[in-house]
């Protein structure tokens, strides 16, 4: 184990030589191109040098890794992630960044949230108890696909019956939300080691209304702030837009010699103006949405209603988004494989269903209903699981939280 100094010295040498990787390359290219353009295709040997500061780095990174490795308590074989475009930087921020961070910081036990890997892993290995656990709820999600898929069916036969799809639809949305908070109630009892009461039910309708309520609220948070400012961003743009309007048919008219000094500042302007209200947007949406994951837990297991439930998630993350954001990001990696595992399993089996249904009458509708349903055993695998690491995530940010 080594000490906090030793963490901290090895935390930041590995990051820095991470980042060096990821932003060397688009460096290195952008400083050939320009090479080569201005001295032309005799300066290739600049491109060279390029190319072997990058190798250089990647080995340096290599052997930084192997060699922190034991501090971390992994393998010193998890430099070999590093052959994984994207991904495998974060394993690599999973299994050695993380663990030497924790060392580093040398938090007491009642302020430290549990290591990521740490949490997937007995996560992943809750998976067959969690299933049977909530079998006959995660089910409704099967009935409910297929339920789409017969309405998306009839609809393809008779399209004039398109109305009670819009119907479904909205069925489709109570329910889910009714089976979402059942779920949670009954992984919070699997956590707990308690057995079900069988009053999952009635708490789940009853909590329906304040679960759509919240909903709404949480869309207003994350989307409202935004909505204003492009407001007023799109009045900005609509009078500078006038003003470029003009521009353009002075240029039109009278060539280039037409734009002034006043023209370009204008155009400026206007480009700073949809920029402005585009990153604007991006940060508020991304930082708000992260913000509040634990509005839903709050009101399912908490009961805490309404906006207090947006403040209560708010509470429990502060000072610790990036933490929350990191765990999110790396757990939404290993359900994305699983996701797209299981969503080219079942577009493999409408292929093959669609090739054996083509010279049938209502093949397309035959096509239509298994899809839907298919969709349904995706959900019913993995919403569990999901909600399970949600409710784990939940629980170490409130108890540590200050």
């Amino acid at each position: 184990m080594p000490t906090q100094q030793e963490a901290k010295s090895l935390f930041r040498k590995t990051l820095g030589l991470m980042l060096a990787n990821v932003l060397w390359p688009p460096v290195a290219m952008i400083l050939s191109f320009v090479s080569i353009a201005v001295g032309g295709k005799q300066m290739w040997w600049i491109s060279l040098i390029m190319l072997v500061i990058m190798l250089a780095l990647f080995i340096w990174l290599a052997i930084t890794i192997w060699k922190a490795a034991p501090s971390a308590g992994t393998t010193p074989w998890v430099w070999l992630w590093l052959f994984l475009p994207i991904y495998g930087l974060f394993i690599i921020g999973m299994l050695i960044l993380e663990p030497l961070k924790y060392i580093a910081d040398n938090l007491p036990t009642s302020s430290r949230l549990p290591l990521t890997w740490d949490m997937i892993k007995k996560a992943m290995g809750s998976f067959k108890e969690i299933f049977q656990t909530t079998i006959k709820t995660s089910l409704w999600y099967v009935y409910l696909s297929a339920s789409m898929g017969m309405l998306a069916a009839i609809t393809t036969i008779w399209p004039q019956m398109t109305t009670i799809l819009v119907i479904g639809g909205m069925a489709y949305f109570f329910v889910s939300v009714w089976i979402t908070i059942r779920l949670l109630l009954e992984v919070s009892a699997y956590e707990d080691n308690k057995r079900l009461t069988g009053t999952e039910n009635k708490e789940a309708q009853n909590k329906m209304l304040s679960y759509i309520w919240l909903t709404i609220l949480i869309i207003l948070v994350v989307l409202g702030i935004p909505a204003v400012l492009t407001g007023v961003c799109f009045l900005i743009f609509i009078a500078l837009g006038m003003s470029g309007m003009h521009l353009f048919n002075a240029v039109s008219d009278s060539g280039l010699n037409a734009i002034t000094a006043s023209n370009v500042v204008q155009i400026i302007a206007l480009v700073l103006v949809l920029f402005a209200c585009i990153l604007g947007s991006i940060i508020w949406m991304v930082y708000k949405s992260n913000q509040i994951t634990f509005a839903i837990p709050s009101l399912v297991l908490q009961n805490i209603k309404g906006y207090a439930a947006i403040k209560e998630s708010a509470r429990i993350v502060k000072g610790r988004w990036w933490g929350l954001a990191w765990k999110m990001q790396l757990w939404g990696m290993v359900v994305g494989i699983f996701t797209i595992a299981a969503a080219l399993a079942v577009m493999l089996l409408i292929v093959v269903l669609a090739f054996a249904v083509r010279s049938m009458p209502y093949g397309q509708a035959i096509i239509q209903f298994f899809s839907q349903a298919l969709q349904g055993f995706i959900q019913m695998a993995l919403t569990p699981l999901a909600l399970l690491f949600l409710i784990r995530l939940y629980r170490a940010f409130y108890n540590t939280a200050k």
